[in-house]
């Protein structure tokens, strides 16, 4: 069975471990020294975390984390596709190779969006992978830019 939880702050060094096997994937991880990224990383959960500016799901399957997602919320003027100005930056939906095509990174996104409407987001976007696009796409998101997609919130709440 697997179950999707919010992330606390006791899951900080698995929310590093699992951006850093997600860069690593990505080919993100070159040119630089990891052991210096890895404390950034850890330092960025442990100050956000708790403010709810960044908040991350994980998926447990037998007592083992399998994926994790997450979203940076932040706030700026409204705009005519985003009346509430609250936006949502969905990152780090990542599942281990062995866990994938089980549907654990829709149900990681559905907790992230659920989250995201809850706090009156009026934009929520991500970069996409060619995996992860048609995913997205399901989910309502729209391209934007080559790699960039976007899911508007009409209805967001205003005040």
């Amino acid at each position: 069975m697997i179950t999707i939880r919010p992330a606390t702050t006791t899951d900080i060094d698995t929310l590093t471990r699992m951006r850093v096997d997600f860069m690593r994937e990505m080919k993100s991880m070159g040119g630089f020294d990891e052991d210096v990224f890895v404390e950034a990383t850890r330092r960025y959960f442990e100050e956000k975390l708790p403010t709810g500016e960044y908040a991350a799901w994980l998926a447990e399957a037998d007592g083992e984390i399998v994926g994790t997602s997450g979203a940076v919320f932040w706030q700026r003027p409204p705009t005519p596709k985003n009346m509430t100005g609250c936006d949502a930056y969905i990152l780090n939906v990542y599942t281990l190779p062995a866990w994938r095509r089980k549907g654990i990174g829709k149900r990681l996104m559905e907790a992230v969006l659920d989250a995201a409407k809850a706090a009156g987001v009026g934009r929520a976007w991500l970069r996409a992978t060619k995996d992860g696009e048609p995913l997205y796409r399901k989910l309502g998101f729209e391209p934007i830019e080559p790699d960039a997609m976007e899911l508007n919130y009409p209805a967001a709440k205003t005040g």
